[in-house]
């Protein structure tokens, strides 16, 4: 597979370009595949969304953390949440079939001091992915809504 936007002087990396403050980025977002696909499956849908974005002139993926927000509402669900590939996993994958800087989202938010460090330390040695956007919780009351 051809990677695209390789970084070189003409072509800087999503790091250069974040540090120019007057240049403007262009970014493409997506959601991981279910997190019940079969990894051929997650590998098709890769393959699928680089063939797709080829032409685009990128400067990053962006891969969202998608959570449950069936709280935010009373009213129900159109259709029953599924959980979604783990979002480093698919941002690693995107990088790799792409060539672009994946970043990676992240809702922090039921996570401890120490399984922050860990998942931190673990995206970039296992996942080769640097680049985050960590949120919080969809709702202001995040408390209530996990029962605590």
């Amino acid at each position: 597979m051809v990677l695209m936007n390789q970084p070189s002087p003409a072509n800087p990396t999503l790091r250069e370009q974040l540090a120019a403050p007057r240049r403007f980025i262009t970014l493409y977002g997506t959601t991981p595949p279910r997190a019940a696909a079969p990894p051929e499956q997650i590998a098709a849908a890769a393959d699928r969304l680089t063939q797709r974005v080829r032409d685009l002139k990128l400067d990053g993926l962006v891969v969202y953390d998608v959570q449950d927000e069936g709280a935010r509402t009373d009213a129900p669900r159109p259709f029953p949440f599924l959980p979604t590939a783990e979002s480093r996993a698919y941002a690693r994958l995107l990088q790799q079939r792409s060539g672009l800087t994946a970043i990676s989202y992240k809702c922090v938010i039921d996570m401890s001091e120490a399984g922050w460090r860990n998942w931190l330390a673990e995206t970039r040695a296992e996942y080769g992915v640097d680049h985050l956007a960590l949120v919080g919780s969809a709702t202001p009351n995040r408390a209530a809504i996990a029962g605590g």
